[in-house]
């Protein structure tokens, strides 16, 4: 479904930030037709108690019944308050081993961000304390090949089961 949502697109725009853009507009779509209304999903930052996150999540699912949002951006980005917010998307048109790596390590940080954070929160006896995180790609490819994306997932889980067992 993302695929049909994008390609038409695709074709049409020349700008691969434009592309992006319209792939991350494509996946916040898809997911707020199928989550609770509750939720909603959109590109954005995180505002941690201890300021904004530095880099963009292409697309966040966030609690806006219960916490809302910190201010709209342009471009439907939303400001998103740490403690409202239930999954990371992380995307990608084209998923190669160097991206998988800084893609897990920008997750790994995000969620070191969300362990440590004293911003207040109504929930905090949930089973649930940090958000899911994915990584979304089109393709898996390396040097024109596909590789072996579940090995990798694999080896950091194994990596990061490793590290305390937090994740």
């Amino acid at each position: 479904e993302l695929s049909r949502a994008y390609d038409p697109a695709s074709a049409t725009l020349p700008h691969y930030g434009e592309r992006a853009l319209e792939r991350e507009s494509a996946l916040a779509t898809l997911l707020n037709q199928r989550i609770p209304t509750r939720f909603r999903a959109a590109r954005g930052f995180v505002l941690f108690n201890d300021g904004l996150c530095d880099k963009q999540i292409d697309c966040l699912v966030y609690d806006a019944f219960n916490y809302g949002t910190r201010s709209n951006l342009s471009g439907n980005s939303v400001v998103a308050l740490s403690k409202s917010v239930a999954v990371l998307f992380l995307e990608t048109l084209t998923l190669t081993r160097e991206k998988f790596k800084e893609d897990v390590t920008s997750v790994e940080r995000l969620k070191q961000r969300f362990e440590t954070d004293t911003s207040y929160d109504p929930y905090s006896n949930t089973f649930l304390t940090q958000p899911l995180s994915f990584l979304v790609a089109h393709r898996a490819l390396e040097n024109g090949k596909s590789w072996d994306v579940l090995q990798a997932y694999q080896d950091e889980f194994q990596r990061l089961d490793k590290d305390g067992g937090r994740w």
